[in-house]
């Protein structure tokens, strides 16, 4: 698959975007849609994501429209991507101007910046992170969703 998705706390949820070849892109990408679809309806309340671009991406314009209306449900708080590509840079532009919550979602290069953006928004949200798992390239995720 090409993507990770798991809740650091019931408010964070972090997602980690792997390279695969593009045959399997539109399933990975309906499957993230449906996920994010699913956190944002199961939480209890505003829920904030951060998500690894240092690999890969969400690529298909309908998929970050479709992620742009997401902006609206009433439990999403906001989000933050970190990554160094300058691919990635052009593509969370177009999902900045897709999102229907203006001013709220970007991307920074480092975990750290990532951390402290989501400290603006909730305080005490990234309390017990640990930067270093955020890091790594290893799975987290016994199934690899």
């Amino acid at each position: 698959m090409r993507y990770e998705m798991w809740a650091l706390s019931d408010r964070l949820i972090f997602i980690r975007w792997y390279s695969t070849t593009a045959r399997d892109t539109a399933s990975s990408e309906a499957a993230f849609l449906a996920a994010m679809q699913q956190a944002l309806e199961a939480a209890p309340g505003r829920v904030y994501f951060l998500s690894d671009l240092r690999q890969a991406h969400i690529t298909s314009p309908r998929t970050l429209w479709k992620l742009g209306q997401m902006t609206l449900h009433p439990h999403w708080g906001g989000g933050i991507a970190y990554g160094q590509r300058m691919s990635t840079g052009m593509y969370v532009e177009t999902f900045e101007k897709l999102s229907l919550k203006k001013n709220n979602d970007h991307m920074v290069y480092s975990v750290a910046e990532a951390l402290a953006y989501l400290e603006t928004l909730s305080p005490g949200i990234t309390d017990g992170v640990d930067e270093a798992l955020l890091l790594s390239n290893d799975s987290l995720n016994s199934d690899n969703s």
